[in-house]
């Protein structure tokens, strides 16, 4: 009884000083995550980008600062991993205390006769069992802690308070007769100090390929993902007179097909993946929106063919490869005349890029195009050009009058040195 005795009180005081460790520990490891979060993130973001960073003649100058990271990185890690094995070391130490003075309880009993032999084996060995509980407890929470940190950014997101709520106004199908008319168009991020998007304003009609052009940080990708009902945004627009405030609308964006920088591919079949927009479509489909969009042959070389596991850790795939995916996806849903292409060839090197626009010119046919692009070479196919800069629209027009306007520009500069010197 002795022995029982002590068993009884001292796991309630082992788990007052566990609880005492553990909420210091808890502080300092969930500092560490955050740090560790940040750390791992900028390590992995420059290695992708040493390739352009190389090509910009920069790669010395990130090399240093990738050191830096890394050892930042590692230390942030160490300093994780001391807090583990100090929480755990103490709770083990308590644990095993407590299973000595139970040895010492036993060994009295032994020598004054009151226990035999096999009893008191049987209580020592039992005797860790009992604290097992708590050791678990103490190994599971550091094993969980991140998945815990996960779930917690994960709330923080679903939490979040909706800035506008989706519009279910009936939007006219897309047609060769349709006119799109936007005006004093704005949107602005919730952290952000200026408009992102501020007084944009365009009329396009019927099938029209539309070009975004600009540098990088002009607003092109925040204009596509307004056009797309990702933003929110606020403003007068107009489709066959039907007046709306932006474009979060289910019935327009049932009509769109999105295609940026690099298109998501789910982890599944590269069947299911072809056939996002139509998870019905038969197979007969998929494999000729396969062909039209140059995929096929990558189907014929897998070992499953349309039902290989392909994106994150299955099937590994080029940029090129996953874009032609993502055009398989137009090609199929053809239902769909909204095309909204972010640069979808700024990763590729130049003969992907050829092919691949070789690919995509036929898909433009009967579709209301969006095209933001850094390449110049597209504007051939298109037929109007918004010129950003800012956030705002500083020129639009037909891509000819554009060059035109241009150039006389261009030559008056010319003019003016000219006459300086």
């Amino acid at each position: 009884w002795q022995e029982a005795l002590f068993l009884l009180l001292i796991f309630p005081v082992i788990i007052f000083f566990f609880v005492i460790l553990g909420l210091a520990a808890q502080k300092r490891a969930d500092n560490e995550y955050r740090n560790f979060t940040v750390l791992n993130n900028r390590f992995a973001d420059t290695l992708r980008g040493m390739q352009t960073l190389k090509q910009l003649g920069l790669s010395r100058i990130f090399t240093k600062r990738i050191y830096e990271t890394s050892e930042r990185y590692r230390k942030s890690t160490m300093r994780t991993l001391t807090i583990a094995m100090t929480s755990t070391f103490s709770l083990d130490f308590f644990t095993t205390l407590s299973i000595a003075v139970i040895a010492v309880f036993l060994g009295f009993s032994l020598m004054e006769g009151k226990m035999s032999l096999f009893p008191a084996l049987t209580l020592l060995v039992l005797a860790p069992e009992y604290f097992l509980p708590l050791r678990t407890f103490s190994e599971d929470y550091h094993a969980t802690l991140d998945g815990k940190n996960a779930f917690t950014e994960v709330l923080s997101v679903i939490n979040q308070k909706k800035t506008s709520e989706i519009s279910a106004l009936k939007v006219p199908a897309i047609d060769s007769k349709t006119v799109l008319s936007v005006h004093n168009f704005s949107f602005q991020y919730p952290d952000g100090q200026q408009p992102a998007l501020k007084d944009i304003n365009f009329l396009v009609r019927g099938f029209a390929k539309v070009a975004v052009v600009g540098l990088s940080g002009s607003g092109k990708t925040t204009l596509l993902s307004s056009l797309a009902g990702i933003n929110s945004g606020r403003g007068d627009i107009s489709i066959n007179r039907n007046k709306f405030l932006n474009f979060q609308n289910t019935s327009w964006q049932k009509q769109i097909i999105y295609i940026p920088q690099k298109p998501y591919i789910f982890h599944t079949s590269l069947r299911e993946n072809i056939a996002f927009y139509q998870p019905d479509a038969p197979m007969e489909q998929v494999v000729k929106a396969a062909k039209a969009a140059g995929i096929y042959e990558l189907a014929s070389g897998l070992f499953n063919g349309f039902d290989t596991m392909i994106g994150e850790s299955e099937q590994s795939l080029s940029g090129g490869q996953a874009q032609r995916i993502a055009l398989a996806r137009a090609f199929l849903a053809s239902d769909r005349h909204i095309l909204l292409f972010d640069e979808p060839t700024a990763h590729l090197d130049i003969q992907t890029e050829y092919d691949l626009k070789q690919t995509m010119l036929p898909l433009l046919e009967n579709h209301l195009v969006f095209f933001a692009t850094h390449r110049l070479h597209w504007l051939k196919q298109m037929d109007y050009v918004l010129v950003m800069d800012n956030g705002h629209i500083i020129e639009q027009g037909r891509p000819r009058e554009l060059l035109e306007d241009f150039d006389g520009k261009l030559n008056e500069l010319r003019k003016e040195l000219t006459d300086e010197k």
